[in-house]
């Protein structure tokens, strides 16, 4: 179905891309620098949970995030509605495992998965967490200008000290508390906690040292790693932000 209509778009002049084009500038031109984010981007699994109305990333188009408290833990959900949000996602990693091929690993980064800890565990009791942490002092303020970055177009009159923009502080809080609740349940072999410092300082010890603590071989590619790393070193990081990787 998308193949069709992309098809009779190329031949008209593609105005569906050029208007998609339009809103991905317009709505999230201020994350390039961080990563290729729109509606027509590899994007990160938190859009699952957005389409679906289950996620507090509904709050990057509306100014009234606190009206949606309840999605900031949705392990702290009623256990119907924790059942069916398994049953989706698990359901949507299958299909992409079939389509990825059975040998892959699935990755997984998303900052907002925090609060959702334990279904994860339920899920995959395997699971491996990669917790990337950074002084709150620091990941808070830069967690909460990211998720506002839209505000900026849509809501222009809602001041950057106002209310609505410390929701997103507060939600960035309880995920912090939250971690520290469920870090508890999950064994040395698939829980490691990351300083973000180590990782900019010393990317290949540390990548190194999740690979040894989790059990995970590691491949040819990451000599790669150590070439990378060693031209960006002075780069100065805008948006960094606690938040975790999954396997």
């Amino acid at each position: 179905m998308i193949q069709f209509f992309s098809g009779i778009d190329n031949k008209i002049g593609k105005p569906l891309h050029k208007l998609m084009d339009w809103i991905n500038d317009t709505m999230f031109g201020g994350w390039d620098d961080i990563h290729a984010t729109g509606f027509n981007k590899s994007e990160e699994d938190e859009g699952l949970h957005f389409v679906s109305g289950i996620s507090p990333s509904v709050g990057l188009f509306t100014p009234f995030l606190k009206e949606f408290k309840e999605l900031y833990i949705p392990d702290k959900l009623d256990n119907n509605t924790k059942d069916n949000i398994k049953k989706y996602y698990k359901s949507t990693i299958q299909r992409w495992m079939y389509a990825l091929g059975s040998d892959k690993v699935f990755l997984s980064k998303t900052v907002m998965s925090s609060g959702r800890l334990e279904m994860l565990h339920e899920l995959f009791p395997d699971v491996k967490i990669i917790f990337l942490i950074r002084n709150p002092y620091q990941a808070i303020p830069s967690f909460t200008s990211m998720f506002a970055e839209p505000w900026t177009v849509l809501h222009p009159d809602i001041k950057e000290n106002s209310d609505e923009y410390r929701e997103w502080g507060e939600l960035g809080i309880q995920y912090y508390k939250y971690f520290n609740e469920q870090k508890q349940n999950f064994t040395k072999e698939n829980f490691i906690t990351i300083l973000y410092t180590d990782l900019v300082e010393r990317p290949k010890d540390t990548v190194l040292k999740i690979y040894e603590q989790l059990k995970v071989e590691t491949s040819p590619a990451l000599e790669r790693l150590e070439k990378a790393t060693s031209t960006v070193k002075n780069i100065e990081y805008t948006f960094l932000f606690a938040g975790n990787l999954w396997v």
